[in-house]
């Protein structure tokens, strides 16, 4: 495959944020073979209300902080991408879910670190990841809020910027991958041409779910 010539700009594509062109992606393994159940509420394992940085977000049958329950998907995508969600549970990882909004999905997962109970978050949307630990205290060390925007996306335009979002990926992977593995597939993106000739950006996702519900 030839390689376009890099000029000033990056394309981004439609729906993931990343290049359009140039741009490498290789998935590196397969989506785990999971079993998943459309359900219409939240069970009770994920409910209550959870903290992160002095941030609270309560969890009910319908809502998942400020998103709400929505029968079909919303492919309504206006000011905000995740007004609305449709739930799914996992066979596994136990405690496990998608929930899937108007352009990406939220993988979500009830389980314990250090003894303490965590509800932990990766959020793929648009233009963005995004890794949150919380607790049920209003303080904790397992507290966790990592962001990245997608590899090569529409904000990366130099070499810098394109190294820190690296960065991103790093802080979020050894989570993702210790306790949400089996929900999601791993991949390599990369580009051949300057700036960027050198750089791979590991990470996680989820969206082979979510193009099969929303396509």
């Amino acid at each position: 495959m030839k390689m376009v010539k890099f000029v000033s700009a990056l394309l981004v594509a439609v729906g993931c944020g990343l290049l359009a062109s140039g741009t490498l992606t290789t998935p590196t393994s397969a989506q785990a073979a999971v079993k998943t159940h459309k359900v219409t509420k939240l069970p009770k394992t994920f409910r209550g209300t959870w903290y992160n940085k002095g941030h609270k977000f309560k969890v009910t049958a319908k809502k998942f902080g400020p998103s709400t329950y929505r029968k079909k998907h919303d492919t309504n995508a206006i000011a905000s991408s995740e007004r609305y969600f449709m739930p799914y549970t996992l066979s596994k990882p136990k405690h496990t879910m998608y929930l899937v909004t108007s352009m990406g999905i939220n993988t979500i997962r009830r389980t314990k670190i250090g003894g303490r109970a965590v509800l932990i978050r990766y959020d793929e949307q648009e233009h963005g990841n995004q890794l949150t630990i919380y607790t049920k205290a209003k303080k904790a060390k397992q507290q966790k809020n990592v962001f990245a925007t997608n590899p090569f996306g529409i904000n990366i335009t130099t070499r810098k910027d394109a190294l820190n979002n690296q960065k991103g990926y790093r802080k979020m992977n050894p989570t993702v991958k210790k306790y949400l593995r089996q929900a999601m597939k791993k991949k390599v993106d990369q580009i051949k041409f300057k700036p960027f000739k050198g750089i791979k950006i590991t990470s996680y996702t989820a969206y082979g779910f979510f193009n099969k519900v929303a396509h």
